[in-house]
């Protein structure tokens, strides 16, 4: 089978990673292109009709948080108002890409050393999942994580000084998006909706 060309949008590198690993988890189905992530989901909400109408000649995978807003499709809509082209594949985490790598419970209790029995059963059902990561982090096992993952006490900032590659370490190494599927149900439409994605010329 021919991979199918697919750029993608995204709006960090930690989601950056995340996708990485979903498109491999399809079994090579896709050529990744070009990648666009420049401003986080200001920049994506811009942008997406400019991904709309790209996507008529090479397929686009954008996929951005949810964050407060009331649901996907409203917030898809938000951005667009046009007719979304059927090359265009915007997913969205519920409620944080976050939310997608807790879902994989046995491999993050045992990367983030916390207990399996605090990881939810539906991480989509967590309101704040960078703030719950943290939170989990600063009870680690491991000292290493706490350190790198949460800030230390009364720091400005709210995520720990290599939140970012702490977590793109995780992904790149363990998380299972098939086993993380079984807990988020946002990430299971997503990878159902990659695995039988067909193009439109």
């Amino acid at each position: 089978m021919v991979p199918i060309p697919l750029s993608l949008a995204y709006e960090d590198t930690l989601t950056g990673f995340a996708i990485d690993k979903l498109l491999a988890a399809t079994g090579g189905r896709y050529a990744i292109g070009g990648r666009y992530s420049r401003g986080g989901v200001g920049y994506l909400a811009r942008t997406l009709p400019g991904f709309n109408a790209a996507a008529k000649g090479c397929p686009f995978l954008v996929i951005a948080d949810l964050d407060n807003n009331p649901c996907p499709r409203a917030l898809i809509n938000s951005w667009l108002n046009t007719t979304q082209h059927p090359n265009l594949l915007v997913r969205i985490a519920v409620r944080e890409v976050e939310a997608w790598l807790i879902a994989d419970r046995h491999n993050f209790s045992q990367f983030f050393g916390v207990p399996l029995a605090r990881l939810p059963n539906d991480a989509d059902a967590i309101n704040d999942a960078k703030r719950f990561l943290v939170n989990l982090a600063r009870t680690s096992r491991f000292a290493k994580i706490a350190n790198a993952v949460a800030p230390p006490p009364g720091a400005p900032r709210s995520l720990g000084p290599d939140y970012n590659g702490t977590l793109s370490r995780f992904v790149a190494a363990h998380w299972d998006p098939h086993l993380a599927a079984s807990h988020s149900d946002s990430l299971r439409r997503a990878i159902a909706r990659l695995q039988t994605f067909v193009p439109t010329w």
